[in-house]
């Protein structure tokens, strides 16, 4: 059985809609087993999680860790762009994303396998006036300051990106999307 505890946010966002936030770090009784079918990332990461906190957890896969759908992902942790109209979806997104350093430093901490994540951020190019109408539409979004929103001008994304094409109308930027080596993080989380 996997326990939690539910607390509010100190000071919650102005978009968010006061839900209260879910902790995962209270330790379980020692006797408690779980079986997790799938060592993709989120099966090792909640096996992970939950051994971390005194449960005895077995993993069952057929196939290799992270031979499933985990070898499908981009490994990109984009909040903003994905689920940007808002909502319980984006209000999860955006706490995942605040949260995956912890679990990242967790994992290195216990792992002494190497494994890519960054805080690179992340272009959504305007290809058309549509698409361009679309993005600069979310810089005036309730969320937009706390996404740390950048326009980049057509002249100044080819500046930063020289092999785009000369037919763009410019980009949304936000630096605090992150990008994850899923396959190569799954193995470090398995082994922990």
């Amino acid at each position: 059985v996997f326990r939690r505890v539910l607390a509010m946010r100190s000071s919650p966002a102005p978009w968010s809609r006061h839900v209260p936030a879910v902790r995962y770090d209270r330790k379980v009784a020692g006797r408690e087993r779980v079986v997790i079918v799938g060592a993709g990332i989120i099966g090792c990461a909640v096996a992970f999680e939950l051994a971390r906190r005194g449960t005895h957890v077995v993993v069952y896969d057929g196939r290799p860790i992270g031979g499933g759908a985990t070898q499908g992902s981009g490994g990109i942790l984009p909040p903003y762009s994905e689920a940007h109209e808002g909502g319980a979806l984006f209000d999860l997104t955006v706490r995942g994303l605040d949260v995956y350093d912890e679990f990242v430093g967790r994992v290195r901490a216990v792992s002494q396998r190497d494994f890519e994540y960054r805080r690179l951020g992340t272009f959504e190019v305007a290809d058309s006036e549509i698409r361009w109408a679309e993005l600069q539409s979310r810089l005036t979004q309730p969320w937009a300051a706390d996404a740390g929103f950048d326009w980049l001008e057509a002249d100044a994304l080819q500046a930063r990106v020289p092999l785009i094409s000369d037919r763009t109308f410019g980009a949304l930027v936000c630096p605090r999307h992150a990008h994850v080596a899923v396959e190569a993080f799954t193995t470090p989380i398995a082994d922990a």
